[in-house]
């Protein structure tokens, strides 16, 4: 499925070690104290300053009258700057490609003042992956500048959805093990002494994305969230992209079928999408030639049946989208200017490929006066040529560069593809990802308290007969509890079994039905009053509610049939409770993604069927009681995705499984949610019988052989959630 690659688009300069290294070019004859603005330009993995000439730049400055100085710098790039694993988190060396370039902003607020700059007038500029370091840059430090910049221009790049630095792992055990450093006690000191070419050997072989990664340093949380949070540099902004983003990314591979680009999708660029998202993609990204990219080019240039549809769904996936999600974001916060670059489709198989926009600034295009002119006035308009107006959310101008002659420039609307964008921005985790994580926070600010770093904590266990003893230690403090395992007799370290956690008590028909049963009880992590005695208060003494302690000691078990239970496939593990219990199971759902099931049995106490404002009471005995969830309740149940099922009467009926149903049916996930109605007593041991087909088609994958989306004999009540009409 692969094409040559173009061998004119990957060559790059010489690699050093010593690269720490800056460049100033300034108008002659320009003095100490001459306070011109200064433009600093930033790339992570490949790339440096000495394939940019800044002096075209600040020449065509003087003849705009708006003098400006160029400063560019080099830093480490790829894993030399941004290694990601959980050993170099531990140290405290994440990011470093980042870190060299903010040195280097502050090397220009010390030292820029004698070569005629201004530090106060600092605009960072990036194309590319050095756009995406401008919007790291705006987010990091909860959006601190430290007057390090006023401004910022990024151009076909913003924040990407790739997790924390443990994401780096099967890269950094990779790289270890090809410089011979697998059994050294240290590996990234053994790293830090390995032969230079064997070691940029293994990085080059690694087939990983070398970005800026949540640190919990640098970062407070994913760069999405902290757009999201409003954690971003208030600073004016220019970002924009080229037509066709997508085609340099896609004219290596030869897809020609649709059931083949499908399972390009799946295993290239979108592994945790279901099925329905993937065909609804496809479906607002048809393979009809004339609607892909290179745009407005009917059916030429489609050198497979499946390139130019490629082309133009990786072009918003890694580029468009997540420019409109970040301005969307900053609507009516800051000044907005966006763009779109159709120029340069000087090889039409390309378009307006990637990176071409660069040839308008360098090579004293029109954009290059855009960009002087905001350097120097934070205004990217002059006297003369077309105004560019600001982009609002109400009004998203967008400034349209065209190869026509008559007309090089104008206005439009950033709408484009809006319902397509739109999906691959969500699929993408823009929302998924990044609404779980938020969900997740709003969670613990307003119900639960905050949930423990798990990180700080060690766990260890022992097992005798079917008791799993567990310790853990935290804050040099101790907590002990202990959980009873009973396996159905088909289980064995050569064949394991899916597990049940159980907070507080159940029966034995999951058991009897091949899945096991860690059983412990909810009084000794957490007491079921205001005491707050028992393992999890032993270690923590902040006011965490009795749900969140019941979900942490769920984890804790999980952990300790891990280290002690090679029986349990540990893969296929759900939690379930009843009543209160059933909301401390919803809660274990929600802040350990391992659990592939959640089951709340009778967990919802009371629910009101008056409008979306609404609230739900569910909490029970908390140590602070929250007695109305200031949220939307489908939201609990979004973070709890891909798994959950409820059961109680009306209220759930009636108004939580059906908008959860719309959540779930939005993100392709409808078979991942139930509902179970039954006529007995509140716990009794048919609740667990009615959800038994359920847990089996998720934990043993048998087909479902009962209805999980009846509520009869109750009614949907939609005027709960006008948001999914």
């Amino acid at each position: 499925m692969t094409r040559a690659p173009l061998p004119h688009l990957s060559h790059h300069g010489p690699t050093s070690e010593d690269c720490l290294t800056i460049n100033v070019v300034k108008p002659a004859n320009v003095e100490e104290g001459a306070q011109l603005p200064v433009v600093a330009v930033s790339s992570f993995e490949v790339g440096g300053t000495s394939e940019y000439n800044g002096t075209s730049i600040v020449s065509r400055s003087l003849e705009l009258q708006e003098p400006v100085i160029y400063v560019s710098f080099n830093y480490r790039l790829n894993g030399f700057g941004f290694l990601a694993s959980k050993e170099v988190k531990e140290a405290g060396v994440g990011n470093l490609g980042l870190q060299d370039q903010r040195l280097a902003l502050k090397w220009i607020q010390k030292y820029v003042g004698a070569f005629g700059g201004d530090p106060t007038k600092v605009t960072i500029w990036g194309e590319s992956a050095g756009a995406e370091a401008v919007v790291y840059h705006m987010v990091s430090n909860d959006g601190n500048t430290e007057g390090l910049y006023r401004a910022a221009f990024a151009q076909s790049g913003s924040v990407g959805s790739y997790g924390g630095l443990e994401n780096g792992q099967d890269a950094y055990d990779g790289i270890v093990n090809k410089t011979g450093c697998s059994n050294a006690s240290d590996t990234l000191a053994c790293l830090r002494t390995a032969d230079f070419d064997t070691l940029k050997a293994a990085i080059d072989e690694a087939e990983f994305v070398w970005t800026p990664r949540f640190d919990g340093a640098l970062f407070s949380d994913l760069p999405q969230n902290l757009i999201l949070q409003g954690k971003v540099a208030d600073v004016p902004l220019i970002t924009g992209n080229c037509g066709d983003e997508g085609t340099l990314y896609s004219i290596s591979y030869n897809i020609s079928t649709d059931a083949e680009f499908k399972t390009f999708l799946q295993t290239r660029w979108l592994p945790t999408a279901s099925d329905a998202e993937i065909d609804r993609l496809l479906a607002l990204y048809p393979s009809d030639p004339s609607q892909g990219s290179p745009f407005d080019t009917g059916s030429d240039n489609a050198i497979t049946p499946q390139y130019k549809r490629s082309a133009a769904l990786l072009g918003d996936l890694l580029f468009q989208t997540s420019r409109r999600y970040l301005i969307n974001e900053l609507s009516g916060k800051q000044d907005i200017y966006t763009y779109i670059h159709n120029r340069q489709r000087r090889l039409p198989v390309l378009g307006s490929f990637h990176a071409s926009d660069l040839v308008n600034v360098y090579g004293g295009g029109d954009m290059s006066d855009y960009l002087i002119r905001f350097v120097a006035t934070l205004d990217p308009n002059g006297n003369t040529g077309i105004s560019w107006p600001k982009w609002t959310s109400e009004a998203p101008n967008m400034l349209a560069f065209s190869d026509d002659e008559a007309v090089p420039l104008s206005l439009t609307e950033d709408t484009y593809r809006k319902e397509a964008m739109a999906a691959s921005g969500m699929i993408q985790s823009c929302y998924i990802y990044v609404w779980q994580r938020q969900i997740k926070t709003l969670l613990e600010a307003y119900v639960y308290g905050r949930y423990p770093d798990r990180a700080s904590e060690k766990v260890t266990a022992t097992r005798t007969l079917n008791t799993v003893s567990i310790t853990v230690t935290a804050k040099g403090k101790t907590g002990r509890f202990s959980a009873t395992l009973a396996l159905p007799s088909r289980a064995s370290k050569n064949k394991p079994v899916p597990a049940v956690i159980v907070i507080g008590f159940a029966d034995s028909t999951f058991l009897n039905n091949g899945i096991a049963q860690a059983t412990f009880d909810a009084n000794s992590v957490a007491a079921d009053s205001t005491s707050k005695t028992g393992a999890f208060h032993n270690i923590y003494s902040e006011d965490i509610g009795s749900l969140l302690a019941w979900g942490w000691g769920s984890h804790r078990v999980l952990d300790a049939l891990e280290l002690v239970a090679p029986e349990i496939d540990s893969t296929r593990v759900g939690v379930m409770g009843c009543s209160r219990y059933g909301k401390g199971a919803l809660a274990a759902g929600i802040f350990d993604d391992r659990l592939v099931e959640t089951k709340g049995l009778a967990p919802w106490s009371r629910l009101f069927h008056g409008g979306q404002k609404r609230a739900c009471k569910t909490t029970y005995r908390m140590r602070i009681v929250f007695p109305w969830m200031p949220i939307s309740l489908p939201l609990l149940l979004l973070r709890a995705l891909p798994f959950g099922i409820k059961m109680n009467p009306e209220g759930v009926a009636g108004v939580t499984f059906p908008a959860t149903q719309m959540v779930y049916k939005f993100l392709g996930a409808e078979e991942n949610v139930g509902v179970a109605l039954r006529n007995s007593g509140h716990c009794d041991p048919s609740g667990t019988n009615n959800v038994l087909d359920f847990v089996k088609s998720v934990l043993l994958g048998s087909q479902r052989t009962r209805n999980y989306t009846t509520i009869s004999p109750y009614q949907a009540h939609p005027e709960a959630y006008p948001w999914a009409i």
